[in-house]
Formats: C-alpha cells, sequence, structure tokens
C-alpha cells in the first residue's frame, strides 16, 4: 500500500491519460453521429440540396462505413505512416482505419501499465506492462496476416485452375478474373473482385495486378503477375503457362506440408524454450518482488541478466535456422 501511494503520481498520470483517450473517443463518435444526424434531417426537411437516395429493390445501399475518428485520420493524413498502417489493416483483414488503430494501441498501452502498476506496485512492471500492452495488438495483427497470405497461398493452386479453366472455355482475362472473384472462398475472392473492380473503373491492367500484389506479398502471386504481364501483350498460351505454374506451386505446398510436420516438435521446443523464462521470472516478481533485487542492484548480476537474455535470443535463432525450410 505504501509503494502505491508512492507511485501515487505515475497512477494519476496514467489514469489521466487513460480518461483522455476514451473521452476523446467517445467525443470523436458522438460528433460525428451528430453531424450524420443534422445531414439527414436538412435532407428530409429541405434544408438541403442533396436529394435523398431511392432504395433498390432488396438491397441495402453500400457505401463506405464514416469515420468515427476524423481528427485523428487527419493527423495521420498524407504521412508514410497512414498508408503504411492502412496496408497493414488490409494485410491483416482488419475492418478498421489507421486512426482507430491508433487509438486501439494507446487504449491496450494506458490499460497495461496502469493493470501493472496496480498489480506489482512497481513503475518499472508497469512500463514492461505497457510495453506488453503495446506488443499484444500488433502480435495480433501479425498473426492475422499470416494466417490471411497463408490461406491465400493455399488457395493459389486452385485459383490457377479456375483461371486455366476459364481461358480454355474462351473467356478474357477479365472474366477469368470475375469468375475467380465469384467461385473461390475468401481471401481470394476478395482481392481478385477488387482488382477486377478497379479494372472495369479504367485502372490498367498491370496497375490492378501491382496493387493486389502489395496487398498479398506472396511470391507466388508475384510469379503469376509477372507471368501474366509478359504473356497478354505479347500473345500465346496463357492457359498452359498458368497450368505448369499451378502444377508446380501445388508440388511446393505438399513438400512444405511434409516439412512443416516434420519439424512441428523442434518448433514447439523452440516455443517452450523461449516462452519459459520469461513466464518464470515473472512469477517469481509476483510472488516476491525483492527476490531479484541483487541480480539488479549489482553489475555481476546485470551482467547475468543480460547474457541469459543473448543466450535466449541466440538459442531461438538457431533453432529456428534448424527447421527452417529455406535455411
Amino acid at each position: 500500500m505504501n509503494a502505491l501511494l508512492t507511485n501515487a503520481p505515475f497512477v494519476g498520470l496514467l489514469s489521466f491519460l487513460l480518461t483522455t483517450v476514451l473521452v476523446f473517443t467517445l467525443a470523436e463518435i458522438w460528433t460525428r453521429r451528430g453531424s450524420a444526424l443534422r445531414r439527414r434531417l436538412d435532407q428530409i426537411s429541405g434544408g438541403s440540396q442533396t436529394p435523398l437516395p431511392l432504395p433498390d429493390a432488396g438491397k441495402v445501399p453500400l457505401g463506405p462505413r464514416p469515420d468515427t475518428l476524423p481528427t485523428v485520420t487527419r493527423w495521420l493524413s498524407g504521412s508514410e505512416n497512414e498508408r503504411r498502417l492502412r496496408r497493414a489493416m488490409i494485410r491483416a483483414d482488419f475492418r478498421m482505419r489507421p486512426a482507430e488503430w491508433v487509438i486501439l494501441c494507446a487504449v491496450f498501452v494506458a490499460v497495461f501499465s496502469l493493470l501493472g502498476l496496480l498489480l506489482t506496485h512497481s513503475v518499472l512492471s508497469s512500463l514492461v506492462f505497457g510495453f506488453l500492452g503495446l506488443a499484444a495488438p500488433l502480435v495480433i495483427q501479425s498473426r492475422r496476416q499470416e494466417a490471411r497470405q497463408r490461406k491465400f497461398e493455399e488457395q493459389t493452386p486452385d485459383m490457377l485452375q479456375l483461371l486455366t479453366a476459364s481461358l480454355r472455355a474462351g473467356h478474357s482475362f477479365g472474366q477469368a478474373m470475375e469468375m475467380v472473384a465469384s467461385e473461390m472462398p475468401p481471401p481470394m475472392a476478395s482481392e481478385f473482385a477488387w482488382a477486377a473492380g478497379e479494372a472495369k473503373l479504367g485502372v490498367p491492367l498491370e496497375t490492378a495486378l501491382g496493387r493486389m500484389l502489395e496487398r498479398v506479398p506472396s511470391p507466388d502471386l508475384d510469379l503469376i503477375v509477372t507471368a501474366i504481364l509478359i504473356q497478354l501483350p505479347l500473345g500465346g498460351n496463357l492457359a498452359e503457362i498458368l497450368a505448369a505454374i499451378a502444377d508446380t506451386i501445388r508440388e511446393r505446398v505438399r513438400v512444405q506440408g511434409e516439412v512443416r510436420t516434420l519439424t512441428a516438435e523442434g518448433r514447439l521446443s523452440a516455443l517452450i524454450l523461449i516462452v519459459l523464462a520469461p513466464i518464470l521470472v515473472f512469477s517469481l516478481h509476483l510472488r516476491n518482488p525483492d527476490y531479484f533485487q541483487p541480480l539488479l542492484e549489482t553489475v555481476l548480476g546485470r551482467s547475468l541478466i543480460g547474457e541469459a537474455i543473448a543466450g535466449q535470443i541466440i538459442g531461438a535463432f538457431l533453432i529456428q535456422k534448424m527447421v527452417d525450410l529455406d535455411a
């Protein structure tokens, strides 16, 4: 309790930051809803010259989702970080804007920091918890991105087979893309629907496929896009080329599946060895906060901690190299 009172200014600062973020977010959402309501009332009362949209028979009008954080969006707009965040949201299939992602990460950091301070009564532990709060959404985003790309690569042979069948049936490449968008499951369908829609709006096919490659940085897709962009202007049997690429990719996916099965034990051992030490340290620190004081207050102790961390990193790197297919 005394330690908590000693850190009272830090607790107050974290509480203030968390409250500010929450109030700011709620105010942005409320302001946005109020603006939409006023526009709707102006349309009904005749105060606006914008005509009311006529409802389509049996269809719900689709459109971009309203921006709930326009102020943060203006701060980020036009910057390289905003473009990088938007690309990351698309790759991870997160239905949120970069501004919403930034606020979500800030809330995670504030909540975890305050939770760590209340549990351990230590500013250092609070900073560690804040780092974990920042790492948690980033790890989730990275995992979702990897899962989406892996699913896309697993669907690539079927996509090539469907493209080949459509081209052999006499369809154009644009019609073949639309067939993939309608017949394949996500994420393949959504990516081809996006590219086909851009092509219909007049975007060059090279640009549309290049944007799809930017959204899904897959080596297989890079090979396919390169073959398509070379073959279409020159002419020739594109279906045969895609069929050969499909056979190559299908065989490689089969071999990679066998390798993952054979190396599953090594990857699990690496995960256990990496996670075991931090969990043990965290558990001992919660049980007895003074247990690691001799290591933290002496030069020898800090050296041992640094050597232990370096050993963990080196061991994880070596195990990763042992089970890596490309090593």
